[in-house]
């Protein structure tokens, strides 16, 4: 009996858009790398909310075990990851891995290359979720010609274009010759999630990039740069943490419009600049969108000396906590909120003590959300086992 192709583009929007909605993420992915028609349709009526997650690490040829599961194919340099928050769980997660080497198949995905648009092989790595790309020739050299990034930059607006994409994360750590400022992750006006830069040499001007000229909820910094000191830097994303810091100072800290804060000093902290970080919230002339306040330095010579005389100027100031030496609260005059000021030599925490009930409710949903997920695991281990059954 012959079988005839189902005639999709001669329904109308609405049952066709239906239609989309059953697809496999990986088949309509690679029918809209084939078919500019599928394309456009996939763009007009987006089929599914996603989140968008680049990594960047060649310097690691495998990363971490996770689960007891490696989390990426061995040789992989890049990838990209899409998250469907309203999907089965089973279907969450789809991952596209840039590899050097050879892929393993044979017959790889086949996708038509229109003028040089798609020029490399794709592989499925596991099942329906996890795809590998060929990219370098060599796992620690780059590509002069830059194929891979182009590729994965088209590929990248590909998901752009054909889901609702919502959130954006970014993962960099150790990458050779790659451009970090000049990426093309930053050309769109997106809000990211959470960046983390991480193993990298950066100078004074790609510093400032990434602490002042984009939008992010959560940046976690970890780098050696030339950034001077004497520059003052704006602290102004809802959420930073930064480790080995030698350009941001207290003024800095003061001056910041952040609601979390958190910075790993390289040189010790005077005592003095943090009595006048408790000082200025007190007033609420600065800090004023202020929950959390985290800094730590290298151990100094006598530390108990310098926690008992910053304790002693906060006499007056604030009030003891029963039966804790290195803490006390404090009120702000303003509006009368309460925050917990810990110190113990080589670290300083203020903390609003609605920011702790807040982070208690979050714990307490994450729970929640754990749970769900673990029951809906089992439904779908039941629901695969009967299918075997049948």
């Amino acid at each position: 009996m012959d079988v005839k192709p189902f005639p999709l583009f001669k329904l109308p929007d609405v049952p066709r858009s239906l239609v989309f909605k059953q697809f496999e993420i990986h088949e309509l992915v690679t029918l809209s790398m084939n078919f500019r028609r599928v394309r456009r349709f996939a763009t007009a009526y987006k089929s599914h909310e996603a989140e968008l997650t680049w990594e960047f690490n060649d310097y690691y040829r495998r990363s971490r075990m996770t689960a007891g599961r490696y989390t990426r194919p061995w040789n992989t340099y890049m990838s990209v990851f899409l998250h469907f928050p309203k999907m089965k769980k089973k279907k969450k997660n789809v991952k596209y891995h840039f590899l050097s080497g050879t892929l393993r198949s044979i017959e790889p995905i086949k996708v038509v290359n229109v003028g040089g648009e798609w020029p490399l092989p794709i592989e499925a790595y596991d099942k329906k979720y996890e795809y590998t790309i060929l990219g370098r020739n060599d796992f620690h050299k780059a590509d002069p010609r830059r194929i891979d990034m182009k590729f994965m930059e088209k590929l990248s607006i590909l998901f752009e274009d054909i889901f609702r994409a919502r959130k954006y994360n970014v993962r960099l750590l150790q990458m050779r010759e790659f451009n970090l400022a000049g990426s093309f992750i930053w050309k769109t006006l997106k809000v990211f999630e959470n960046i983390t830069i991480s193993d990298q040499k950066i100078s004074y001007k790609t510093t400032r990039f990434f602490l002042e000229e984009l939008k992010v909820r959560h940046l976690i910094l970890d780098v050696e740069t030339t950034c001077s000191r004497n520059k003052p830097l704006t602290l102004k994303y809802p959420q930073i943490d930064i480790s080995n810091c030698n350009y941001a100072t207290i003024e800095d800290v003061m001056n910041c419009s952040s609601e979390k804060l958190s910075i790993e000093f390289k040189s010790v902290v005077s005592m003095d600049q943090l009595v006048e970080v408790v000082n200025v919230w007190i007033s609420a002339t600065k800090l004023n969108g202020m929950k959390k306040i985290n800094l730590e330095w290298p151990e100094r010579k006598n530390q108990s000396n310098a926690t008992n005389e910053f304790f002693k100027k906060m006499e007056g100031v604030g009030e003891k906590i029963p039966n804790e030496t290195n803490k006390i609260t404090v009120k702000r005059a303003t509006d009368g909120e309460i925050a917990t000021v810990e110190f113990n030599g080589c670290f300083f925490s203020m903390t609003l003590q609605k920011a702790d009930d807040e982070e208690d409710e979050e714990y307490e949903e994450y729970e929640d959300d754990e749970e769900d997920e673990e029951d809906e695991d089992d439904d779908e281990d039941e629901e695969d086992e009967e299918e075997e059954e049948d």
